[in-house]
């Protein structure tokens, strides 16, 4: 098949036009044909076809259309081109012709031709290109996409036609020249190169009167319609006719090459690498060896990077900025060295010779181009430019010989071999600068709410420059188009790589290009690493998905679509993978990766193994049950997790999170509940919040598809984080649900400590005398099953509930008996735990010394262990010490500094109580107004968690500030108050448990 653009769309086979259907089939085919083999997303189809937004059925009415383009392409031989795609639609040139592309590749041509002063053949070339031309390009196809597509093909067109009238001139045809050109300056009158074009073949026709009537007549047009005279070049040659001067050598002479693609937008975020890369590659000049011959060291700079980083366009104005220094010329190549079909060296060497006045003769062996090339560059000095370099193999043949020039190459790979480059590895922008380049693209002038938009694309970019100008670009196509839309749409779950293209830009295509050129070995591992739950992971699970194969990670390294990171605080080697890198692996790892699902199901039972392990050498008390044995961990993982479990757990707590969300997306309700159960046992002991989400993902999963036991063992996980971040609200409903599992299971481990559990919640609710009933029953559950661990909790929460109730002197002996039997025979973090409710009972039963010697070594333990939570409240406990032994000085110290633990924790409950102690300290010190500040503070953290009791007893001290500041009334309110709240609980005054210096005074 042979596709048309260049005039109404056409799709031929040998003389049988096939037709193009109706107007919306011809417009997607036009869209397919400008992105042929790029995979054209469907939403990007859509605002194509409908400019003023889409209707309801708009993806209904494109499947149809394509549907009916599909069945006509395939009625022609070979015509299965048109491919659906998981996000959109391909069509596979393979081997049918495309006008389009025909004429880029001539016009090439004649450009290497006319480069190297065969103007005969550019003449000859370009004649049967711009015969391509059959009509305005898409003439048939309406629109605004189909304007812009028009006006840029134009230009190509009439690049072409101003090279072949170069070309004729300086074979001396002025008179064919004279011929086409009146039309073409007809269609374009301002463009004056046409018009300089024109008065050169007049002049060299002989007719100078009319080459200066010509350049009149523009003068007097650009200043009537536009109010400008004409440029530089078109007044220096009407100077140079009036003072009867030669032309300046242009077109009708052998030019030097300059090759250099067009500057790109002005480069943001990387002025200084810029200037360092100048620096280096355009200072040094030619080495001088011993002998004071000259060296032959090039100078090489080597730009290395992913796709998309903004190697070429830095390489690019680099060049533009070295360019002076290098008046012989520039030599410029796309080596596609990213593609399945890197462009052979050789190839590029018969161009370049050409370029540079090698007009014949160029030879055909590729040793002898190479020589002839560097002969030709021996005693110049031009700039060589060589974008995307897929191998060292592939540049050696295009370095000069000489030091006079200098070499620019970029490349995904880091092309180790090629010895004595100096070597960048290009950077992703930052935040600013990503931001910068957006606004550069779409516009600066934005609300504040559009600079948020905008900052919330780029960062969905990742701040990859390719990306970020993808989505400025589509911005600055349809300007009334809300960024907000872009952004819901970028940040939306999935498809986000199908907005990532705009015209030829195409961020998908550009990752596929280094995957694509990758070993078929290496491309299984990628799309095995689009299996993970981040892009972020240590290098053992890499290992786990290669094997032993660690070449196959280095050469993903090398191309750039893994970079390593260095060792964390465990010492584990890290790797990375950009979030539109992880994007596209995630597409390939579905469809194309056999068995994903027992991989995947592989690294849970992995990190469970790890987790179990680090747990296990934490010892912070919390105790988790049994099952079935976890799978053998990762050795190479072994010696971080033993090292340091905590550093670890803290290390890859996000990621462990993330594989719970996996487990239970593999319907894997065992191990995603022991692992939440694993991972809430450090997050709880730490103070993190996020451990209740967790236990939640796993527990429902586990009440669809997993056991009782494990269901009580995670709903006791959830009332411990509930109570431990203040979530009163939850707490009695969790309860009675984690009993009647218990119950149902009859393990008595389970229920021991859902009846402890219950004691604990009833103490925080404010129903004291239940919880003493509960804690008495969780004390006489303890038979041999349940753990050392059960029993002391359930006696100090026995020993708390009559503390509570203000009766100190009956718990005192189950508190004592708790912190000695772990003491004795548990978990240094349980013992110190368990001294804090000791130390609190014998400070209230007025047992000052032995409280402070008890809760110092609480203190003591808690410091050893680095547990900042124990440490405070060991503060916040001594500090009442201090202020009952009369040492305010010594209070404060302790107060101050747990207030500053349990805020920076975000502990809105036990800093509502630090507030209380300062209360208290400022009575001590007289000072009722100050009391009345904190417990003002300690009043509104209280009530924000609904923790009743401790409302009514912040109100009892608010009621003694408010009588000794001399406002009897507002006193009144206070205590009616907590004597409401005590009325509604069934509780006495006593349990105020007011310290004894308040209750004297």
């Amino acid at each position: 098949m042979r596709f048309g653009v260049l005039g109404p769309v056409q799709v031929r086979v040998a003389d049988r036009d096939l037709g193009t259907g109706s107007g919306r089939e011809r417009l997607i085919l036009s869209v397919l044909l400008f992105n042929a083999d790029r995979v054209v997303g469907t939403d990007r189809l859509i605002d194509v076809l409908w400019d003023s937004g889409p209707p309801p059925t708009a993806k209904a009415q494109l499947h149809n259309a394509v549907s009916a383009l599909r069945r006509r392409l395939r009625t022609a031989p070979g015509g299965d081109v048109l491919h659906t795609r998981p996000l959109g639609y391909e069509l596979r040139l393979g081997e049918h012709l495309f006008d389009l592309a025909e004429f880029r590749m001539l016009a090439e041509r004649a450009r290497s031709a006319a480069g190297g002063a065969d103007h005969a053949r550019a003449v000859m070339v370009l004649t049967g290109a711009l015969g391509l031309w059959c009509g305005p390009t898409l003439a048939d196809v309406p629109g605004d996409w189909a304007a812009g597509i028009r006006r840029a093909v134009e230009e190509e067109r009439l690049a072409a036609a101003e090279l072949l009238a170069q070309s004729r001139l300086a074979l001396g045809l002025p008179d064919e020249v004279l011929a086409e050109l009146p039309a073409l300056v007809g269609e374009h009158p301002y463009r004056e190169r046409l018009r300089e074009l024109q008065m050169l073949a007049l002049l060299a026709a002989g007719r100078r009167a009319d080459a200066l009537a010509v350049y009149r007549e523009v003068h007097q047009r650009f200043a009537a319609d536009l109010g400008v005279r004409p440029g530089a070049a078109l007044s220096s040659l009407h100077r140079r006719i009036l003072t009867g001067e030669d032309p300046e050598p242009s077109a009708v002479t052998r030019l030097v090459p300059r090759q250099l693609p067009p500057l790109p937008l002005e480069i943001v975020g990387r002025r200084g690498l810029a200037a360092e890369i100048t620096t280096t590659v355009g200072g040094r000049g030619p080495a001088v060896d011993a002998d004071g011959g000259r060296g032959a060291a090039v100078p090489v700079g080597l730009l290395v990077g992913p796709g998309g980083i903004g190697k070429t366009s830095l390489a690019v104005s680099v060049a533009h900025d070295l360019a002076a220094a290098y008046p012989d010329g520039q030599l410029y190549a796309n080596l596609r060295g990213s593609t399945r079909a890197p462009v052979d060296p050789s190839d590029v060497l018969a161009g370049w010779l050409r370029a540079l006045g090698v007009a014949a003769d160029v030879p055909a062996d590729p040793d002898e181009r190479a020589g002839l090339y560097r002969s030709q560059l021996a005693a110049r000095r031009v700039l060589v430019l060589l974008d995307d370099a897929g191998s060292e193999q592939q540049v050696r043949p295009l370095l000069p010989g000489s030091a006079t020039s200098a070499v620019l190459v970029t490349s995904r790979g880091r092309l180790a071999g090629l010895l004595g480059a100096t070597r960048w590895t290009v950077p992703e922008l930052s935040p600013a600068a990503a931001l910068e380049l957006f606004a550069s693209i779409a516009g600066p002038d934005r609300s504040p709410a559009d600079r948020e938009d905008a900052a919330a694309i780029v960062a969905a970019c990742g701040n990859l420059p390719l990306a970020v100008a993808i989505s400025a670009a589509r911005v600055a196509a349809s300007p009334d188009r809300p960024l907000a839309e872009l952004r819901a749409r970028l940040c939306a779950a999935g498809g986000r790589l199908d907005e990532l293209a705009v015209g030829d830009l195409d961020v998908r295509a550009s990752i596929a290009g280094s995957y694509e050129a990758l070993d078929p070995a290496v491309r299984r591992l990628f799309r095995r690493l689009g299996l993970l739950t981040g892009t972020e992971f240590p290098a053992w699970v890499v290992d786990q998905l290669a094997g032993d194969r660690r070449a196959l990670v280095d050469r993903l390294v090398d191309v750039h679509l893994i970079e390593r990171l260095g060792r964390d605080v465990v010492g584990q080697a890290r790797f990375r993978m950009h979030d539109l890198v992880a994007d596209y692996a995630r597409e390939l790892a579905g469809p194309e990766e056999p068995g994903h699902r027992e991989v995947r199901a592989a690294l849970v039972g992995a990190w469970l193994s790890l987790a179990d392990r680090a747990d296990e050498r934490l010892q912070h008390g919390v105790f988790h049950g049994t099952g079935p044995p976890a799978p053998a961990a990762p050795a190479a993982a072994l010696a971080a997790v033993d090292a340091s479990p905590t550093d670890w757990f803290d290390r890859e707590r996000a990621q462990l999170a993330a594989v719970v969300d996996e487990a239970v997306d593999l319907g894997m309700a065992d191990e995603a509940g022991r692992l939440a159960l694993r991972l809430s046992g450090f997050l709880d002991a730490r103070g993190h919040e996020e451990g209740a989400r967790v236990v939640r993902t796993a527990l429902a999963c586990v009440r669809e598809h997993g056991t009782d036991e494990l269901l009580g063992w995670l709903l006791g996980a959830l009332v411990s984080t509930a109570a431990r971040h203040d979530r009163l609200d939850e707490l009695a409903e969790l309860t009675r649900e984690e009993l009647a599992v218990a119950e149902r299971t009859g393990d008595g481990v389970l229920l021991q400590r859902a009846l402890n559990r219950a004691g604990m919640v009833a103490r925080r609710l404010g129903d004291l005398r239940a919880a003493l009933e509960w804690q008495h029953r969780a004390v006489s559950a303890c038979d041999d099953r349940v753990p050392l661990r059960g029993r002391t909790s359930a006696l100090a929460g026995l020993g708390a509930s009559y503390g509570e109730l203000g009766r100190p002197a009956e718990g005192l002996p189950h508190a004592r008996e708790a912190h000695a039997l772990e003491r004795a025979g548990g978990i240094p973090r349980v013992a110190a735990m368990h001294a804090l409710t000791y130390g609190t009972l014998l400070t209230n039963a007025g047992r000052y010394a032995e409280a402070g010697t008890v809760l110092a070594g609480a203190l003591e333990t808690a410091v050893d262990l680095h547990d900042e939570l124990v440490a405070g409240f060991a503060h916040f406990r001594l500090g009442y010490v201090d202020l009952h032994l009369a040492r305010p000085d010594a209070a404060e110290t302790h107060l101050r500094r747990a207030l500053g633990t349990f805020a920076a924790a975000d502990d809105t409950g036990t800093t509502a109580d630090v507030h209380r102690g300062l209360g208290d300290l400022a009575f001590v010190r007289g000072d009722p107004a100050t009391a009345a500040g904190h417990l003002r503070r300690a009043l509104t953290g209280w009530g924000s968690t609904g923790a009743h009791l401790e409302v009514a007893r912040t109100e009892a001290r608010l009621e003694l500030a408010a009588a000794r500041l001399g406002d009897p009334a507002a006193a009144r309110r206070h205590r009616q108050r907590w004597r409401e709240t005590f009325a509604r609980l069934g509780l006495y005054d006593g349990c105020l448990c007011l310290p004894a210096f308040l209750r004297s005074r």
